[in-house]
């Protein structure tokens, strides 16, 4: 099967193979859904087509673009062999474009730094909402409301008020989840969205969650959370996120929505 990002692709490590079907990795992966969320949301378009992976054993590696020959990710995804992942994951570091995030199993870090230097980022953790997926509501929060692409100006906007604060990409808002809350001048004060969904795969993953420094600790990132649950509603039936390890109160408010912990994980940006 040939890719788009053939240019790019760098050498099987030694006992690994390039996975030439997605099918193949979706039924591998579908025994624990939201513990590869992200990887089984990468198996469709646009990102297959654009991405390479590779197996060695029950070791999975993905090298994820989301534009022909630009990486944007590299990951060990596997709960079957999480340290047969990292190894293979750490055989591509050498060849791999600085300034790349990645992420695996925890030790990733430790794993990786023996054969390249990394910026640590730290632990991190995946939930999955238990119970009933439903349009719980805004939680007493009278001025949530559904943001689209016309509104992007101003969800741009609020994010770039702090850079790096929350991860998000323009495209996501096609994906009609994302929901706000306004201050009193009108403006956006409070986001949240997904940041993959699939419909067919009947997943998604919460993300992208942001509150204005001065508009917090009035309960805007537990209400824009229910506010994107409840967009979801009816349109999947797994719905997980990320969060790091040291984020109190984010993982304050997620447990307090019904979110369980079910794995950890590191994320490192190779140097």
């Amino acid at each position: 099967m040939t890719h788009p990002g053939d240019a790019w692709a760098p050498p099987v490590p030694a006992g690994a193979r390039i996975v030439a079907a997605p099918e193949e990795l979706a039924e591998f992966f579908a025994d624990a859904p939201a513990a590869h969320l992200y990887a089984l949301v990468d198996l469709e378009p646009p990102w297959w087509p654009l991405s390479r992976w590779y197996r060695r054993g029950d070791a999975v590696v993905g090298l994820v673009a989301d534009t022909p020959g630009v990486l944007l990710t590299a990951y060990a995804v596997s709960t079957r062999d999480p340290d047969g992942s990292t190894r293979l994951l750490a055989d591509f570091v050498p060849t791999l474009p600085g300034g790349l995030l990645i992420t695996g199993p925890t030790g990733l870090a430790a794993a990786v730094s023996a054969v390249r230097p990394v910026a640590w980022s730290g632990p991190h953790h995946r939930y999955r909402l238990d119970g009933p997926i439903e349009a719980i509501g805004a939680g007493g929060i009278a001025s949530i409301e559904p943001l689209s692409t016309a509104d992007l100006p101003e969800v741009a906007g609020l994010y770039d008020t702090d850079p790096g604060a929350a991860f998000f990409v323009p495209s996501m808002l096609d994906d009609d989840t994302f929901v706000g809350v306004r201050g009193p001048d009108g403006g956006l004060v409070a986001v949240a969205g997904t940041h993959v969904v699939s419909e067919a795969k009947r997943l998604a993953a919460i993300g992208s969650v942001y509150v204005r420094p001065d508009a917090r600790g009035r309960g805007l990132g537990r209400a824009v959370t229910r506010g994107v649950i409840g967009r979801l509603a009816g349109r999947v039936d797994t719905i997980g996120l990320n969060v790091a390890a040291d984020n109190v109160a984010a993982i304050t408010v997620y447990e307090a929505l019904g979110f369980r912990r079910i794995l950890d994980y590191d994320e490192a940006e190779i140097v």
